[in-house]
């Protein structure tokens, strides 16, 4: 009996088992959601607008989605953020002008997928600049038709500043730049437009003083300025130039500086302005340039115009004045080199002694058609390191020197040297003898020769000496080579010659 039992037994069992596994493959199998992540088109927008982002458009098959917006890239400086980044709709406020990269992110039980868009912000009108000091490099485009960018402050320029053709800046009153390269700083400007595409440096108000000035503290070589226009400038009470250059390097070419309340340009004498050319200088309160007695031989004769300058109140600045803007840095003229003035066109209206020599060797040659006025008891001093003075006009184009008072109104020419390029030609010299000069001459004169134990050599041909206020050459003692051709005395309150 036990035996049929157990058949029955493991035949049952056979049954169960083959019953389960019939059971689980009739069960259905359940397919994954089909998940679409869909952010919009990309958009383009001002900067500070708010902009939506719009994730509805997304979808699941099964259930529901989650949302994460991130923001994958933007331009450098900008802080921007996306607020409701865990709803299907979002916002951004672009605060940089630039591209900025989004990625939206959805889910749904086990399955994401995600999709980009891009907003590109641009500005609506001027970029204010930070007052902040400028410590990399920058570069300012042209982007609008207008005004590209608003300077509300003096800024300080520590590094690299590129301004490319077509810029437009506006200055708020006061305002302007520092250009400056001192001690690890290494600021300079770059601002190179071209004939069709000039850069302007303008005020916000389009008025003489409008705004501060270009202040350069740098010597970097890199500093440049081509094909710009520089107006409105000075400050309201006319204290300061357009540009002004202090032991720094400057590069201007093609520039147009017009309408300041004050100087167009100011040069010391430590500062380089080589490569200076064709350059105009117009409509300012005051004289288009002033520049240091060692920096004029810097600049292109009349390459460049000086013209149309005027306080408004019929007085005319159309003059070159030199002057080193301090009673200790004065005008030396020294070096291997021949400093030569040629002539700009206007006067140099010269406003200081200029030395030729006196602390290191000299030399100093006046072209063709210079006309050189001198301000009280002032002149030209050549002395020691055998310097040399050459007063080079023609027969159609004198050199005129005179005072700016009448009779006796400068000192005149003081030389003591015996450098044998020491000459006179084709020159008139009229109204000196202000002052004797030195304790060893007796009379002041339009030339003053030497001193006892001294040697001179000087040449004079086709010379008027007229109206001085003394004689019309004085000698103060010593050995004199003095060559006279054709030299004509008129006018003179003392001697022909005087010793």
């Amino acid at each position: 009996m036990a035996y049929p039992v157990i058949i029955l037994g493991f035949f049952t069992g056979s049954l169960i088992l083959s019953s389960c596994e019939k059971k689980d493959e009739d069960e259905p199998q359940v397919e994954p959601p089909i998940v679409t992540a869909e952010a919009g088109s990309d958009i383009q927008t001002e900067i500070n607008q708010q902009v939506s982002l719009d994730g509805s458009g997304s979808s699941t098959s099964v259930g529901s989605l989650t949302y994460f917006w991130e923001l994958i890239s933007s331009p450098d400086q900008s802080t921007a953020a996306i607020t409701d980044a865990t709803s299907a709709v979002a916002s951004f406020t672009p605060d940089v002008d630039g591209e900025y990269n989004i990625r939206l992110n959805v889910l749904s039980d086990t399955v994401s997928r995600s999709d980009n868009i891009t907003v590109t912000a641009i500005a609506s009108g001027p970029i204010v600049l930070s007052c902040s000091d400028i410590n990399e490099e920058m570069t300012l485009e042209n982007k609008f038709d207008g005004v590209d960018y608003y300077v509300p402050c003096m800024i300080q320029v520590n590094a690299g500043l590129i301004i490319e053709p077509g810029v437009t800046i506006e200055f708020a009153q006061e305002a302007g730049f520092e250009i400056q390269d001192y001690d690890d700083w290494e600021g300079y400007i770059s601002a190179v437009g071209t004939a069709q595409d000039s850069i302007r440096f303008t005020g916000e108000i389009k008025s003489e003083g409008a705004w501060n000035q270009i202040l350069m503290n740098s010597s970097d070589l890199r500093n440049t300025m081509k094909y710009c226009i520089v107006e409105y400038a000075g400050n309201s009470d006319g204290s300061e130039a357009a540009i002004h250059l202090d032991d720094a390097k400057l590069e201007l070419q093609n520039s147009l500086i017009q309408g300041n309340s004050s100087y167009g340009m100011f040069v010391d004498n430590r500062s380089n302005i080589s490569g200076f050319a064709n350059n105009t200088f117009t409509e300012n309160m005051s004289y288009p340039l002033h520049i240091a007695a060692n920096k004029v031989a810097q600049l292109d004769g009349q390459g460049s115009s000086y013209t149309g300058n005027t306080s408004g109140v019929e007085e005319y600045w159309d003059e070159i004045y030199v002057f080193s803007n301090s009673i200790y840095e004065r005008g030396y003229i020294t070096g291997q080199e021949t400093h030569v003035w040629n002539d700009p066109g206007v006067p140099f209206f010269v406003n200081e002694l200029i030395y030729v020599g006196e602390t290191d060797e000299g030399s100093l040659r006046i072209m063709p058609g210079c006309e050189v006025s001198f301000g009280q008891n002032f002149g030209f001093w050549v002395d020691e390191y055998n310097a040399s003075l050459q007063i080079t006009g023609t027969a159609d184009n004198k050199v005129i020197l005179r005072g700016r008072y009448g009779q006796g109104s400068w000192n005149g020419i003081y030389l003591n040297t015996n450098n044998v390029e020491n000459s006179i030609e084709h020159a008139v010299i009229t109204d000196g003898g202000q002052e004797i000069v030195g304790h060893w001459f007796d009379n002041p004169a339009n030339v003053n020769l030497g001193y006892s134990g001294g040697n001179i050599r000087l040449s004079l041909n086709n010379v008027a000496l007229n109206n001085s206020g003394g004689c019309a050459i004085a000698e103060g003692g010593g050995d004199i080579n003095l060559s006279l051709n054709n030299v004509t005395y008129s006018g003179n309150a003392g001697n022909d010659y005087c010793n």
